[in-house]
C-alpha cells in the first residue's frame, strides 16, 4: 500500500519544533507496518526567493513540492486555503499510484503514532476528518475541525472530494442558520460579534463566514457525494489548542483533544494541559 502524506500551507517558524515529532508519529510508524510512505508539500514563498522553503523540503526529504508566490497569488481566486487542498487532490489523481491520501499543516505536534487511529487496513471509510467541533455547532450545522483530512483512493472518491469541496451546497443552509438565531446566539455560533441584519449572500460578514471555514462545512457536502465520512476520534472538540478557554468562553477539556497539540502561530508552544510531556514529543 503506497500512503502519500502532505504538508500544506504556511510554515512560519514551526519546522524545528514539528519536524522530529512528524517523522516519530506520522512518517516511521507508517513504514514500520511496511506501507509505502511518500512526502509532499504545498508552501507559499516570499521575497521570490524560494531557497528556505527548498531547505525545508530537503530536511523532510520530500518526494515532490508545490511552492506558490505569496506576492502574486495568496488569497487570490484559485490560490486560496481550498483550491490548493484542490490542487492537491488533483495532483494525487495525476499519479493515480496512491491508496490512500493524507493531508496535514505544519504546525501540527502529534501526541500519538498515527497508526493507532487512521485504520488503515479498514476499507469500509472514504474520508476520515478530526472530529466534530463543539458539540452546539455540530448539532446545528455539522461543523467539523478542518487540521487534517485522509482520503482513501479508491473509485471517485478523489473527484467526489473535489466537488464537494468545490460546491456551494452548505451556503444556503448555513445562511438559513445564522437567520434562524438571534445575535445573542449567533455570537456563541459564529465569529461575527455584535447586533447585524439577517444574513444575505451578499452579507461580508456571512461571506467571511464561509470563505474562511470551508474546510469546517464539508461533512454533507462529502455525505451528499456518497462518501462514506468518519472520524478519528470520538467526541466534540476546538480545532484549535493553545486556547486558554474552548472559543466563545466553552470549557476548558475542548482544547484537549486525544490527537494532536498546534503550534501557536507566533511559533511558541502554548498548552494548557499536562496530559503530554510536550518535550518528549518534539525531542
Amino acid at each position: 500500500m503506497t500512503i502519500d502524506l502532505v504538508l500544506r500551507g504556511d510554515t512560519r517558524n514551526y519546522l524545528n519544533k514539528v519536524h522530529n515529532n512528524f517523522i516519530k508519529m506520522v512518517v516511521s510508524p507508517l513504514r514500520d507496518m511496511g506501507y509505502t510512505v511518500r512526502i509532499f508539500t504545498y508552501m507559499w514563498y516570499e521575497n521570490n526567493d524560494t531557497t528556505p522553503y527548498d531547505n525545508i523540503n530537503n530536511i523532510i526529504g520530500v518526494d515532490g513540492t508545490k511552492l506558490y508566490n505569496k506576492e502574486t497569488h495568496y488569497d487570490e481566486v484559485g490560490f486560496r486555503q481550498w483550491d490548493v487542498f484542490c490542487h492537491i487532490i488533483e495532483d494525487a489523481q495525476t499519479r493515480g499510484d496512491s491508496d490512500l491520501l493524507f493531508i496535514c499543516r505544519f504546525d501540527t505536534i502529534w501526541k500519538q503514532p498515527i497508526t493507532n487511529w487512521l485504520r488503515v487496513e479498514d476499507e469500509s471509510w472514504d474520508f476520515m476528518l478530526p472530529w466534530k467541533e463543539y458539540e452546539k455547532w455540530w448539532k446545528n450545522h455539522n461543523r467539523v475541525s478542518d487540521t487534517f483530512h485522509a482520503i482513501r483512493v479508491k473509485d471517485t472518491n478523489l473527484q467526489k472530494s473535489i466537488d464537494a469541496i468545490r460546491g456551494d451546497s452548505e451556503w444556503n443552509n448555513i445562511r438559513q442558520f445564522l437567520n434562524s438565531v438571534n445575535s445573542v446566539e449567533r455570537q456563541g455560533i459564529s465569529n461575527v460579534y455584535g447586533v447585524r441584519v439577517p444574513y444575505n449572500i451578499d452579507d461580508w460578514h456571512f461571506k467571511w463566514y464561509i470563505d474562511s471555514t470551508v474546510g469546517h462545512h464539508i461533512y454533507r457536502p462529502l455525505v451528499r457525494e456518497g462518501l462514506n465520512v468518519v472520524f478519528s476520534t470520538d467526541g466534540y472538540y476546538d480545532s484549535n489548542t493553545y486556547n486558554q478557554i474552548g472559543m466563545f468562553g466553552t470549557t476548558p477539556t475542548l482544547t484537549k483533544n486525544p490527537i494532536y497539540l498546534l503550534v501557536h502561530y507566533s511559533g511558541a508552544i502554548i498548552y494548557h494541559h499536562n496530559d503530554v510531556n510536550i518535550g518528549n514529543l518534539i525531542k
